[in-house]
């Protein structure tokens, strides 16, 4: 049996969540599988949310939409990057069709018929063309198939940004001789309302079990359970530290287990003493600092229990009773960094739900 960290994936959860996304669009809703699919596996998030009804993609890089293409023959596939002389005949080779953020990547793109994206930004400042820079006759020369923003604050749905920027991009697409289907919608966007949706809505961390922000959170299901192996049990005295720094010290008599998980694979650092695992239905606090292959578990309350454990025994990071948005929240970030951070050093194993182990 292996001693490396366990990834247990739930298909059935992620089309349950990209059913629950489509169902709350009122237009097309595609998938956001960029970063291998926000690191929980592209080679089966991929193939399952085509059989769950997907039928468009967007990545990061065009490298990335030459794996889902080799995935999905028949789906259209966005690239958010853009377009380059050097990446052009990919594009053509694999259609890829890209989100084209620039003047250059416009005219580059006019009469190759590659069916792009032409994105504006409304607000982001970070890619995009500005409105007043797309001149009508240099867009359509490019046959767009879809026109796209990026909000700024859909995981703050109060924000007044959201509808400046809802404002601006309807207007701007509407002013265009020709209708040309629009995007806007992000997870956060989706919930906003059908104002927000328009043609195509992308969704992203949604579809993997996560919210736009831990304070913002959406009704989707867990799609990753984490286990780690426990490699040793050993007793600390009262007064006794545990880990680098001594960062945690023993308030009593105390078993410590320690399991096969790091930050190496993805465990963030700043979770140390500040996450529970959970063992035989217990919550079993994270004590000392998170190593890179290595953390210890306080199993003392398992053991005062009657359970025995041992090194045939699991701890589970992300049992059903705390989500990836509540891990982000422990940490002081985002469910996107938790699950886009998971290395490589898992065995990875796709289950119709997400079992105990």
């Amino acid at each position: 049996m292996s001693r490396k960290p366990r990834l247990l994936l739930n298909a059935e959860a992620l089309v349950d969540n990209y059913q629950l996304l489509s169902n709350r669009s009122t237009t097309e809703t595609a998938a956001v599988v960029k970063a291998h699919a926000y690191g929980l596996g592209v080679d089966w998030v991929v193939p399952t949310l085509r059989e769950g009804g997907c039928q468009t993609f967007f990545v990061a890089y065009p490298e990335e939409g030459v794996r889902v293409r080799g995935l999905a023959p028949e789906a259209t596939i966005y690239v958010f990057h853009g377009l380059s002389p050097s990446t052009l005949a990919l594009f053509h080779a694999h259609r890829l069709r890209p989100c084209l953020n620039s003047r250059e990547s416009l005219e580059l793109a006019a009469g190759q018929r590659l069916a792009p994206a032409v994105h504006v930004d409304t607000g982001m400042h970070r890619l995009g063309l500005s409105i007043e820079e797309v001149a009508e006759t240099a867009l359509l020369a490019c046959v767009p198939s879809l026109l796209m923003s990026h909000l700024v604050a859909s995981d703050q749905p109060e924000s007044p940004l959201n509808g400046e920027q809802l404002a601006q991009f309807s207007d701007w697409a509407s002013s265009l001789a020709e209708p040309i289907p629009r995007s806007l919608a992000n997870t956060g966007g989706i919930f906003l309302g059908p104002a927000y949706h328009f043609e195509v809505t992308r969704p992203g961390i949604g579809l993997y079990g996560g919210s736009p922000d831990p304070s913002c959170r959406v009704p989707v299901r867990p799609v990753a359970s984490w286990h780690a192996p426990v490699l040793m049990v050993q007793k600390v005295r009262a007064g006794e530290t545990v880990g680098y720094g001594a960062s945690w010290r023993a308030d009593r008599d105390r078993t410590i287990a320690t399991c096969a998980t790091g930050y190496a694979d993805g465990l963030l650092r700043s979770l140390g003493n500040r996450w529970c695992a959970e063992l035989a239905g217990a919550s079993c606090p994270l004590v000392g600092r998170v190593s890179m292959d290595l953390i210890t578990v306080d199993v003392t309350e398992v053991i005062e229990s009657g359970y025995h454990v041992g090194t045939s025994d699991w701890v589970e990071l992300l049992p059903r009773q705390q989500t990836i948005d509540d891990m982000a929240a422990a940490a002081g970030t985002v469910a996107y960094e938790c699950l886009t951070r998971l290395g490589q050093r898992f065995d990875r194993e796709v289950t119709s739900s997400v079992a105990q182990v």
